[in-house]
């Protein structure tokens, strides 16, 4: 490959790590200097690429290749080529032919027996997770209760069946390779892909040991379980809980040069969370050399960031009482009493829709809940297009690239985005002019990984909140709030909607590591007036007003 011959390769963190550094690379050519861009991501790539996998749909997608029968008996994959190829235009001795067809046949009844000893064993594993949780941690007292025992028969049979389909292909390569001194029986290609499926087959039966066995403190292991139109999709998984000594050995012990580049590695104008995640406290301190570079924006300038504390307060900040109901009064009237996540939704889009009315669209909305995202858009449809905005919602299969092209190209739109469009979604000019933060982006509580290295930093003598998920959740702000202003004539505002940021102690963390200063709001009138006067104008047009 042209990469591997070159003096400068571009690629992301996922391609990277897959290149071993202890043997030939395949795809990037050996190096001793590196710069990750986007480096406050280094954890999150080194902990994909260490995760191990055993899933339904991993098993399908390879027995898929390797062989299935359709409804009406038509063949497809691999193992019925090579069958082809040993009765079509084959010049090699019949004995030999016939006993790597015969081989062949057996193959594909271990594929058929795979396939439905793996269904079986994941199908009693969907059921394990309590109804509407789509995650369960595995922990000491599952494996050792009546739920675990009964998934071991079944866990047992597919384990059987993986072994069985790899001995049979690894006869059927011995057989169809041909002789030491001789010619292959079937054609160079057909046993490459052999090869690999092979490879592939004895990766799913070293997943699924090791994410069964539960055995390595060093990981979290959780069972995932989703329920989409077409059956279920479940599967055992098993994450680093910390990778900073895989970094340290692998990249900084033994590079010459590392450059880590991102706008948001700092928390409070420090790299002591970064560097202690990602493992560069493990590194010798005399070779690290820090530094944080200015802002270009005149944020004072070109950037206005409110609070809006009419908004419900759901960490129990409220002064009691119940809330009113949303067809009796607005939500804004009284909102600091509501508490519950429909409610502060219910508030939230109403407002976000007459906001989106003074800004004629062009904003978009950062969620850190997908329910939290699907309530706000049933709410604001109708209300966005009576007043001519479309709306855009991350979900029903469209990539997050088509629906920032789709939201650049209408102009007046409304899109909202979890999780993944906290980054990396750049709109420049005055395609985004508002910005709203549903909720400060902490991890979930029912995230596995989050929550095992949160026991991790307890252990060590750490506060699980302060010392991990107040600065994770930092880095994560940082990213959210810098997709408003992207040039030096960008001008918005940001809505951070989270009553948190000035109502709890830790807050002040969150507002100290933005650029612009806080402006908090008890009056939704006159949050649309500034946003008015303030956002620049799309397409020549006048602004509706905001008043009463």
């Amino acid at each position: 490959m042209r990469a591997r011959s070159a003096d400068i390769v571009i690629t992301n963190h996922s391609l990277y790590f897959t290149e071993p550094d202890d043997e030939e690379p395949v795809s990037l050519p050996r190096h001793a200097q590196v710069i990750f861009d986007e480096a406050h991501n280094l954890e999150e790539g080194a902990t994909q690429h260490l995760t191990r996998e055993s899933s339904l749909f991993v098993l399908n997608s390879a027995m898929r290749k390797l062989f299935e029968k359709g409804r009406r008996g038509a063949e497809s994959g691999i193992l019925p080529q090579l069958k082809e190829a040993l009765v079509k235009d084959n010049n090699a001795p019949a004995e030999d032919r016939y006993k790597a067809f015969d081989t062949i046949s057996r193959v594909e009844e271990f594929t058929t027996a795979a396939r439905e000893t793996g269904r079986a064993f994941y199908r009693r594993l969907a059921d394990v997770p309590p109804p509407k949780e789509g995650t369960f941690r595995i922990r000491g007292e599952f494996l050792d209760g009546n739920a675990w025992r009964e998934i071991l028969e079944p866990l047992h049979e597919y384990q059987d069946a993986l072994m069985a389909l790899n001995s049979a292909l690894n006869a059927a390569l011995e057989f169809v390779q041909g002789p030491p001194e001789g010619d292959p029986l079937v054609p160079d290609e057909l046993i490459a892909t052999l090869q690999k499926l092979s490879s592939t087959a004895t990766e799913l039966a070293d997943d699924l040991e090791f994410t069964s066995a539960v055995a390595d403190e060093d990981f979290v292991y959780w069972i995932k379980v989703s329920q989409p139109e077409k059956g279920f999709i479940a599967s055992l998984n098993a994450a680093p809980i910390e990778v900073a000594q895989y970094l340290a050995d692998s990249i900084f012990k033994v590079k010459e040069s590392a450059i880590l580049c991102s706008a948001t590695m700092s928390v409070s104008g420090k790299f002591d969370f970064i560097g202690g995640r990602i493992g560069l406290t493990l590194a010798d301190p005399d070779r690290i050399t820090q530094f944080i570079a200015g802002s270009p924006f005149d944020y004072e300038r070109q950037c206005k960031a409110i609070v809006p504390s009419f908004l419900p307060d759901l960490s129990g900040g409220g002064r009691g009482g119940a809330q009113p109901s949303r067809q009796a009064v607005s939500p804004w009237q009284g909102a600091d009493t509501a508490t519950t996540e429909s409610e502060y939704a219910a508030a939230l889009a109403d407002f976000c829709a007459s906001l989106a009315t003074v800004s004629r669209g062009r904003m978009m909305i950062l969620f850190t809940s997908y329910k939290m995202m699907t309530t706000c858009a049933e709410i604001m449809r109708e209300p966005l297009e009576n007043a001519g905005i479309k709306l855009l919602a991350q979900g029903a299969g469209q990539t997050r690239e088509r629906l920032t092209e789709e939201f650049r190209a209408e102009g007046a739109s409304v899109l909202m985005g979890a999780d993944s469009f906290w980054e990396g979604v750049d709109l420049i000019g005055d395609a985004l002019s508002c910005l709203v933060i549903a909720r400060l982006p902490f991890d979930s509580l029912g995230d596995p990984v989050s929550a095992a290295r949160s026991e991790r930093v307890a252990r060590n003598g750490g506060s699980p909140f302060f010392d991990y998920s107040i600065p994770n959740a930092v880095i994560k702000f940082k990213q959210g709030f810098g997709r408003l202003i992207r040039h030096k004539t960008d001008r918005g505002i940001v809505v951070i909607a989270d009553q948190r940021i000035v109502s709890k102690n830790y807050g002040s963390t969150f507002a100290k590591n933005i650029p612009s200063s806080l402006i908090r709001c008890d009056d939704p009138q006159k949050v649309l007036l500034a946003a008015e006067r303030f956002l620049p104008l799309a397409g020549g047009q006048s602004a509706p007003s905001a008043r009463p």
